[in-house]
Order: structure tokens, then sequence, then C-alpha cells
């Protein structure tokens, strides 16, 4: 799916075009709290937390992969609670009241987000785990009352698109750090192009060796003025 439809489809979401479908979600998929649900829900907070400072710990001597990492991190977070303060949708009726606006869900983004960067750079059945786990987390914030359908899905969406614009961002910030020093030293100065003293010097050396070649002895040995001998009187 392209950017622009992850984008218009997460909006929707956030308007509330599956309304009736939430409704009916909530009644088939919510369950008493359970030993399962509460954990599955704690691989979008705790389990993900240490998951991220593992990989910044990992990432510490690779710095370009470092920065796009803690760029996903920041991002995920801004995205989210702005996402939040603007639609402000209500959560659904709880018997443990949870604050905060529900759309999106802060949990499945954040799991989506740490697994889904860290499934983009394995293989095997590693990597059909991490992509399953924001899926465990999106399941476990509907069943436990938390979230309703749509809210899950929109983290999806949005993480998704997220986690496709990060490398074009970093990549962007590489050409333009790289393209800076190269602009600073093609610039003219406000008088003279760079390094013009220098030619105009080694213009005037020429110069100077071009007149020794023509006239060898009048530059070597310079003309001295005659002096007239003064008459003495008788």
């Amino acid at each position: 799916m392209s950017q622009s439809l992850l984008f218009v489809a997460f909006l929707a979401l956030g308007y509330g075009c599956l309304g009736p479908v939430d409704k009916l979600a909530y009644q088939l998929l919510r369950i008493p709290p359970g030993q399962f649900a509460i954990w599955s829900s704690h691989a979008g907070d705790m389990l993900a937390y240490l998951t991220a400072l593992a990989t910044v710990l990992y990432l510490r001597r690779q710095p370009k992969r470092l920065m796009g990492f803690l760029l996903l991190l920041a991002g995920q977070h801004v995205l989210t609670h702005g996402s939040k303060w603007f639609f402000q949708t209500s959560r659904p009726p709880q018997i443990g009241r949870v604050e905060g606006y529900a759309y999106p869900s802060g949990h499945t983004m954040t799991a989506a987000c740490i697994y889904g960067y860290l499934a983009y750079r394995t293989r095997g059945p590693a990597r059909t785990i991490l992509l399953a786990l924001p899926l465990l987390v999106a399941w476990s914030r509907v069943a436990l009352g938390h979230h309703w359908l749509s809210d899950v899905i929109g983290s999806l969406l949005l993480a998704r698109l997220w986690l496709s614009l990060c490398p074009r961002l970093m990549r962007a910030s590489q050409v333009a750090r790289a393209a800076k020093p190269r602009a600073k030293a093609k610039s003219p100065s406000p008088y003279a192009p760079v390094g013009a003293e220098e030619h105009d010097s080694a213009s005037t050396r020429a110069d100077v060796h071009r007149a020794e070649s023509a006239h060898p002895d009048s530059t070597r040995h310079p003309a001295r003025p005659s002096a007239t001998p003064g008459r003495r009187d008788s």
C-alpha cells in the first residue's frame, strides 16, 4: 500500500468510518482480564521499552543506524500523542478506567515500530515472531477493553507509514550534510573568489620570469646612471 493510501486510511479510521464494526468487535473480542492478555499487552510497553534499550546499546558503535532508530522512536511518540490530541476519540466503557484518548493505540504503535524495525533486519523464525508481536498487542488492547478495533488498526497503518518514511528522511539528511561542505568550498567570498590571492601572486611571478627571460642583461646588471665629471676652472 502506498504512503498516500496509508495516510488516507488512517484519517478515515480516525474520523470513525468503522463505528458499527467497532461496537461489534468490542462485543466479540472482549474477554475477562487474564494473564495471557495482560502480558500480551505488556509487549507494547515494558517489553518494547527493554527491546528498544537493548537495540540502542547494540547500535551505539553504528552512529548512522543509531540515529535512524532514535528518529523512529521519537517520531512514533510525537505521532501517537499528536494524533490522540487531534482526534480526541473516547475509549470504550471500562470497569477499570484508563486515562487518555483512544485513537490511535500507543501500545500497538510502539510495538509495531520497534518490532517492525527489527523484523526488517531479521530472517527466519525470529522475523515471524517479531511481526506477530504487534498483532498480539493489538488483540490484547481490544480484548482488555482499552481500545476500539479501529484504534489498533489505525496504529498499525500509522506505524507502517512511519517505518517507510524514516529511511527517506535519514537519506535526505545525509545528502544535505554531504552537499554542505561542497557548497561552502565553491561559494565565492564577498570580494573575490576563493584562491584569488594565490592566483594573482602566481601571475605576478610568471610576469617577472618572462621579463627576466626577455632582458637578461638589464635584469641581472641594471644600468647605473653615468656621472659627468665637473670642469675645473684653471
